[in-house]
């Protein structure tokens, strides 16, 4: 038994793919709860986004895929890292693999590619023929490939056993593709499948999701903070509402914590705090001034 490093086959990297994380179901389900809460809708930014454990799972689960499609060629298919380009202007994610292949494996692979020259070769056309914006570091001629020693090679071999699966998977849906080249429907249906049997059950998940459903968030200081208790929903915590900071989007109760949002009140306050009668940490809305006979310095409201 021996084990080689290469490249997961089939991958299609993460980029602008199926496998790209979709936050659109999580976003809603949050903002549900949040409602729920009694609380305001959150903001994108205030989410942390788990990227890292789910491009792994999803990698992970590629890797097993692969591997139960291709088990009569390969013994494991083991997940080792993921490799992103700095830039996605020409290349898409990888996924770095160990393969534990043995001799009776390796010879039932060559047998393989054998009876299926043409098609191969039309495959290798496909991949490896240099073109105006690629030039390709390998050749496409069949017998560059139809040796022995094309199994050991760490980039050869993904490229091997990414043609086996193809043709494994076109076989499997019983439908006759005579070259790869008039087979593309064919490995449309099969790439779909793939992604289908990998994106099963795996979601992208919220590192804060607990904060983001149950807690509020200051929209000053980007922070989540506990309401206190008694209080209604706020824009601010009361950290930054002490220090008088306060989002020019709201004006908030220093008393009550919550966003004064009559408009004749609204424009009043405006008005005291732009000529400097009034600061953020001294405004009282007219409830709380009615309920607890707080007042407000230079204000009538």
């Amino acid at each position: 038994m021996e084990t080689i490093k290469t490249w997961l086959p089939c991958s299609p990297g993460f980029y602008g793919t199926a496998f790209e994380a979709d936050e659109d179901m999580k976003i809603n389900n949050i903002q549900q709860e949040r409602k729920g809460n009694n609380l305001p809708e959150l903001p994108y930014d205030a989410i942390e986004w788990d990227y890292k454990e789910y491009e792994e799972a999803i990698s992970r689960d590629a890797c097993q895929v692969i591997e139960n499609d291709l088990k009569d060629f390969v013994t494991k298919i083991r997940f080792e890292k993921l490799v992103s380009p700095r830039e996605y202007n020409f290349v898409n994610d990888s996924i770095d693999i160990e393969v534990e292949i043995s001799r009776d494996q390796k010879s039932k692979i060559m047998e393989f590619l054998n009876n299926n020259q043409d098609n191969f070769q039309h495959y290798l056309d496909g991949q490896y023929t240099s073109c105006d914006g690629f030039i390709s570091h390998y050749s496409h001629d069949i017998n560059d490939w139809l040796t022995p020693d094309s199994l050991d090679h760490q980039h050869k071999l993904g490229s091997i056993l990414q043609f086996v699966w193809y043709q494994v998977k076109i076989n499997d849906i019983y439908i006759e593709a005579p070259a790869m080249k008039d087979a593309a429907k064919e490995m449309g249906i099969a790439r779909d499948e793939f992604q289908e049997a990998v994106m099963q059950d795996n979601y992208i998940s919220a590192k804060n999701y607990d904060e983001c459903c149950n807690y509020n968030y200051c929209s000053e200081c980007g922070e989540f903070y506990i309401q206190q208790k008694g209080r209604s929903t706020a824009a601010v915590c009361s950290d930054c509402l002490e220090a008088g900071k306060c989002s020019g989007e709201y004006i908030v109760c220093s008393h009550c914590n919550t966003v004064i949002d009559n408009k004749w009140e609204k424009r009043q306050l405006e008005f005291t705090i732009k000529h400097k009668f009034l600061t953020y940490d001294k405004v009282v809305c007219s409830d709380c001034k009615i309920l607890f006979g707080a007042t407000i310095a230079g204000c009538s409201v």
